[in-house]
């Protein structure tokens, strides 16, 4: 039995979980670590009237013995987090990317092996009742192409409060893996192959795979004028549109809108997470056990390199550089913002006023030979 577990992590997306906690397991004590935000969670903790919620700025609370922790701090440093409670043999989910590259993600899965304690990453979309629904629909079918479209617009309000798009979180780390999540609840048999990165002036990016034989285009922005979640198949003969869940489904133009069944995603992936600690014999087919993810941080690193490359190769061709060209500061928070934040290099980029800012301060350094292109 679950009686305390730790929440870490202090924004808009940690409150979103933790409002699922305490709505869903309200015998469960939260510890809920918020060094970010501290003051102001603690006026939104108040107001929300949660349950069982203990606020605490302090993240060396193991005193307090969780007995499960879940992540939703700085995508950088979710592994650390990771590595601080295996080293405790405290069960984990972990926000995605629940790390950095492909050799931190071997690390991390021999030391959950190692130490007995099972680790999964949030993939909630595994457990979306209308992808399920979607799924019927292309059974038997020949499928010559496959088109997902995830779209955001740089900010929007979001679970009634704003959401500014996570830059600080590389874009192949955070919209790609969600992508990546949807193919294999679609197709959860078949392996996916990386061809091809495009990058499209304005910052979106296109990436061309395959899945089994079949062709898989997938579309990525945070700067878009409106949100949208799209799969197309077969030309856009059928389509589910997710933007706003759970979305509806059109097959040759006949239009089905889709209904939620059983738990709501998040829910679901919380129930799974404390079913696996329960019953460990569940945790090798447990879709969100970081063994059976390995192959979206594989995609993410080979994506990576690709399209940092290009990046770099538009940076160069840009010069010289300047912060009030939109292309140009796009290239520079893409590549940057998350690199310097990670080695604690911290800038705010939420208005036009701070992204200029930014991006000449990272000019200057280029300048003085203190980052390279």
């Amino acid at each position: 039995m679950i009686n305390t577990i730790c929440l870490f992590g202090g924004g808009r997306w940690a409150r979103v979980l933790l409002g699922v906690l305490a709505d869903n397991y309200p015998n469960i004590q939260i510890i809920w670590v918020s060094k970010n935000n501290y003051l102001s969670n603690i006026e939104w903790l108040k107001s929300s009237k949660l349950q069982n919620i203990t606020l605490t700025s302090n993240s060396n609370i193991w005193e307090q013995k969780p007995q499960a922790a879940i992540i939703a701090t700085s995508s950088y440093s979710h592994a650390y987090f990771i590595r601080e409670c295996l080293s405790r043999k405290i069960p984990v989910l972990s926000e995605k990317p629940f790390c950095q590259n492909l050799s931190e993600a071997q690390e991390l899965l021999f030391l959950s092996k190692k130490m007995g304690t099972p680790v999964g990453v949030n993939f909630e979309f595994a457990y979306a009742s209308y992808l399920q629904d979607f799924s019927q629909y292309f059974r038997g079918i020949s499928i010559s192409d496959i088109e997902i479209t995830w779209e955001d617009p740089f900010c929007e309000v979001r679970y009634g409060e704003k959401k500014f798009g996570d830059l600080y979180t590389p874009i192949l780390g955070d919209s790609f893996q969600h992508c990546w999540s949807l193919l294999k609840v679609l197709w959860p048999k078949q392996a996916l192959k990386l061809n091809s990165v495009l990058l499209q002036p304005i910052g979106s990016v296109q990436l061309k795979l395959e899945i089994g034989l079949k062709p898989v285009n997938i579309l990525l922005s945070r700067r878009a004028e409106q949100r949208k979640r799209l799969i197309a198949i077969n030309e856009g003969a059928l389509t589910l549109d997710f933007s706003h869940e759970p979305g509806k489904i059109t097959n040759n133009k006949e239009i089905k809108e889709c209904q939620w069944r059983d738990s709501k995603p998040l829910k679901a992936a919380f129930g799974s997470f404390f079913e696996v600690i329960h019953n460990p014999s569940l945790l090798s087919k447990w879709c969100l056990y970081i063994g059976n993810c390995m192959e979206a941080i594989d995609l993410t690193d080979q994506a990576s390199a690709l399209l940092e490359k290009i990046q770099k190769q538009h940076l160069i061709e840009r010069h010289p550089l300047s912060g009030n060209d939109d292309i140009t500061r796009n290239l520079l928070i893409d590549v940057f913002l998350p690199k310097l934040a990670k080695q604690g290099d911290y800038h705010r980029a939420h208005d036009l006023e701070e992204q200029i800012s930014f991006s000449n301060y990272v000019i200057d350094l280029l300048s003085q030979g203190k980052l390279l292109l």
